[in-house]
């Protein structure tokens, strides 16, 4: 029903709230806001489950299932922080040169914007490596993040370890992590 699923999406609501939170304690108190003011604009909709479905209705059911389904998925792979989540690049992946990759890592490139806002106040950031230069850019690509050469990347949640042709390994932290 209407009000079940209304109560799953809070739940969902809830539990990213909670991530961001542990991300941002000093910022507890807007995460809070936010999720309670997401839940109470849901609270005034019409209760009863109309007979046909309106596309504000059908737009909260899919970003529920969306919800749902990124959910699941996080927690299968281990991406329960919002590092993981917040990242260009799937953590754990080795780059491969000559592709622009631009967060969150797991969004449809359509949807990437929208559905960053839930990493906060974090930049979303642009990787682009050539295969000796890689390049961190904000995502309008006003502001260069990092600029560093590398002969291999390896892309953690909250580091970036540059390999070069002896494979000495360097690593600094990523501009999405808090």
């Amino acid at each position: 029903s209407f009000l079940q699923k209304s109560l799953q999406c809070d739940k969902i609501h809830a539990e990213f709230a909670s991530l961001q939170i542990k991300e941002a304690p000093h910022d507890a108190d807007n995460i809070a806001n936010r999720t309670m003011r997401m839940a109470s604009i849901r609270a005034t909709d019409d209760t009863n489950a109309p007979k046909a479905a309106s596309k504000p209705m059908v737009l909260m059911q899919l970003f529920c299932f969306i919800s749902i389904v990124l959910a699941i998925f996080a927690y299968a792979f281990g991406l329960q922080s919002m590092n993981s989540i917040c990242s260009p690049v799937k953590p754990g992946s080795t780059l491969s040169p000559g592709y622009a990759y631009e967060a969150p890592w797991w969004a449809p490139k359509k949807h990437k914007r929208i559905l960053f806002t839930f990493c906060g106040d974090r930049p979303r950031t642009l990787l682009t490596w050539d295969g000796k230069m890689i390049s961190i850019t904000d995502d309008d690509a006003s502001e260069v993040l990092l600029n560093q050469r590398a002969n291999e990347i390896t892309i953690e949640a909250d580091s970036l370890n540059f390999f070069d042709k002896k494979s000495k390994v360097t690593s600094f932290k990523t501009p999405w992590s808090k």
